[in-house]
Order: C-alpha cells, then sequence, then structure tokens
C-alpha cells in the first residue's frame, strides 16, 4: 500500500502539469493574438498621424484662403450693395429716348415706383407689355404676341412670346 500512494500522487501531478502546459499554451496562443492586434492598432495609428501631418499644411492653407475670400466678400458686399441698381434701372438708362418715353408714358411710370407691384394679375401684366411693344412698332419690328408672363418672386418677370425673333429684335 505504501507504494500506491506515492505512484498516486505521481499521476495527479503529471495530470496537473499537463492541465497547466495546455492552459498555458492556450493563454500563450491568446497572448500572441493580443500582440498582434495591438501591433495593427499602433501601425494604424502611426499612419493617421502620418496622414495628418502631410495634409496638415494643405488644410491649413486652405482655411487661410478661405478667410481671406470671406473677409474680402464681407468688405466688398456692402460696395455692391450701394452700387446695386435695379433692373428697370438699368434698362432705362440704356434705352434709346423715343422708347424710353413711349413705355413711361404708355405704364405711367414715375421715378421709384414699380411697373408691376407684387400680386398684379397676369392677364394685367400682359396687357401693359402688348401696349408697350405696340407703341415701339418699327417697321422692321417683327410679329409679336405675349404667349405667357411669369412673375418671380424678386419682382421680375419671365415674358414668352411667339416667336423667337421678337426676343432678340427686344
Amino acid at each position: 500500500m505504501k507504494l500506491e500512494e506515492p505512484i498516486a500522487r505521481l499521476e495527479k501531478l503529471a495530470n496537473t502539469i499537463t492541465e497547466r502546459n495546455s492552459n498555458q499554451i492556450i493563454l500563450q496562443a491568446m497572448i500572441k493574438r493580443v500582440e498582434e492586434a495591438a501591433d495593427s492598432v499602433y501601425s494604424n495609428i502611426v499612419d493617421v498621424k502620418d496622414t495628418i501631418k502631410l495634409l496638415s499644411p494643405a488644410v491649413n492653407s486652405l482655411k487661410t484662403k478661405i478667410d481671406k475670400l470671406a473677409t474680402k466678400t464681407m468688405t466688398a458686399l456692402p460696395q455692391m450693395m450701394a452700387n446695386h441698381q435695379s433692373y428697370s434701372a438699368v434698362t432705362s438708362a440704356n434705352l434709346p429716348p423715343m422708347v424710353d418715353r413711349a413705355l413711361a408714358s404708355i405704364l405711367n411710370l414715375n421715378p421709384g415706383t414699380q411697373i408691376f407691384p407684387p400680386n398684379t394679375p397676369c392677364s394685367e401684366i400682359v396687357n401693359k407689355i402688348k401696349l408697350a411693344l405696340t407703341a415701339i412698332k418699327w417697321e422692321d419690328t417683327p410679329t409679336r404676341d405675349v404667349k405667357m408672363v411669369l412673375p418671380l418672386c424678386n419682382g421680375g418677370l419671365i415674358v414668352e412670346f411667339d416667336n423667337e425673333n421678337i426676343a432678340k429684335w427686344l
């Protein structure tokens, strides 16, 4: 009986060592995987740092250009607004005097007033345009008729004529 006891202890010790070795092998494999993942993360972080270092001058240059453009725009905007003329003012400044007087008398224009105030019915706009076109008739004036008028939110108009020739002539 005395011999059986040490053999049993040796077998138990051998089993414990075997279990520890297999657990150690598993732990070592897990540690290796964690190290590989950490190396990969570190490599990606280095790549990101390099990319940031590479792009920083371009980003800073772009930011400087955007700031300069914003400053120019903000300083030029009041000047542009001060020099802004309405479409009517520009048009009447470039019309021959005869046409300008004819249109002014037909459309009952007073300086500083709108030809067509907001919410003017399209039919009234069409009639006034037709009347104005009739008044400025010359021998080379093409045939003309207004097909459609579309008032815009900014007070402008889109006018569609029955043919291209009148649009070119105008």
